[in-house]
């Protein structure tokens, strides 16, 4: 009868390390599923954004054309490649909508298709961001090129 009580007195010490053991375990595989899920929201987050701002410019260089208001400079018709961290009209209207920290990174790049900045033309923008992935070694690439374009006529 004694043999049977200290028999169950060891169990729940050997129990409680085997629960440290497999939480560990666990503990690594959920905290490294919930930073991979972290760094792909915001890589969707900054690829929204370059969407949004792209679109947003395209926008504002349709109405831009060679009938624009007087106070409002008319754009192109040339080729237009900077950073959104210019000191630019562009670069102003870029920053409105973009949530990425890191503005001289973002490429912007604008292109009068039909060669002229008339009613009717045809524009492109385009936006291009190398994003950091937080963990690289799970995504097995150091940065993922993010890129968005819009494409319009202008309309003034």
């Amino acid at each position: 009868m004694r043999v049977q009580s200290v028999r169950r007195s060891l169990m729940p010490m050997k129990r409680r390390g085997a629960v440290l053991v497999e939480s560990a375990f666990v503990a690594n595989v959920l905290f490294l599923t919930l930073f991979t899920m972290a760094d792909l929201a915001i890589g969707v987050l900054h690829s929204n954004s370059l969407s949004e701002s792209a679109r947003r410019l395209a926008r504002f260089v349709a109405v831009s054309g060679a009938l624009s208001e007087p106070e409002q400079s008319a754009l192109g018709p040339e080729l237009y490649q900077g950073n959104a961290a210019d000191d630019s009209v562009i670069g102003e209207q870029v920053r409105r909508t973009l949530t990425i920290p890191d503005l001289q990174n973002v490429s912007v790049q604008i292109e009068w298709s039909d060669g002229g900045n008339q009613v009717g033309d045809r524009i492109r923008v385009s936006l291009n961001y190398p994003y950091q992935s937080i963990i690289p070694a799970l995504v097995s690439v150091d940065q993922i090129n993010l890129s968005a374009s819009s494409s319009t006529t202008i309309r003034h």
